[in-house]
């Protein structure tokens, strides 16, 4: 595949990933982690000590480097798997309002791209944790 068209392809599925699986209305108070938590984590996956204030819309940040994985989530547009960025991941399984979106909204979603192929994510150019296509 030539580098424009994976690019584009990158982009676009990047694109259909965050709006079947980003909460685009804004985190709300329920969102923020209740106080400061150990909710992040290095390269490797192990626990550090940085106390960070997260909210649901930040789970897939990332700058260049950062490691991006595939953690389930559950869609009603029938997405099942999210990416985020790895120093997120202890936050977001202890928040299971962020593995999961069945809002009102859903009815005018229409259906997800079938994303059971996916396994790997990658920080996009935009700062945000995307889907790899393998």
């Amino acid at each position: 595949m030539k580098p424009a068209l994976l690019t584009l392809t990158l982009f676009i599925l990047g694109a259909v990933s965050m709006a079947c699986t980003s909460n685009n209305h804004g985190p709300a108070d329920s969102d923020l982690l209740d106080g400061s938590v150990d909710a992040s984590r290095d390269q490797e996956g192990d626990t550090t000590t940085e106390d960070v204030a997260l909210t649901e819309a930040e789970l897939d940040d990332c700058v260049s480097g950062d490691t991006c994985i595939i953690v389930p989530y559950d869609h009603c547009c029938g997405a099942t798997k999210r990416a985020i960025n790895v120093k997120y991941k202890a936050a977001y399984e202890t928040h299971p309002e962020w593995q999961s979106y069945h809002e009102a909204d859903c009815a005018m979603i229409g259906q997800c791209m079938d994303d059971s192929g996916i396994n790997t994510a990658v920080c996009g150019p935009d700062g945000f944790c995307l889907f790899e296509l393998n």
